[in-house]
């Protein structure tokens, strides 16, 4: 089986015709970014212990 081609937020602003401006595209594809650039959540991950005491 092929791999899903990932949809981003901006596939669907489109897919839906909605209309950006310049700096409404501009916007989302800096957050876009950095929404890929960021590591995953630390939320899943068991906190570190400080073990030092």
């Amino acid at each position: 089986m092929p791999p899903r081609k990932q949809t981003t937020l901006l596939d669907v602003y489109r897919a839906r015709d909605f209309k950006l401006t310049r700096e409404q595209a501009r916007r989302l594809v800096y957050l876009l970014k950095l929404t890929e650039e960021r590591p995953a959540s630390s939320a899943t991950t068991e906190p570190k212990r400080d073990t030092a005491a």
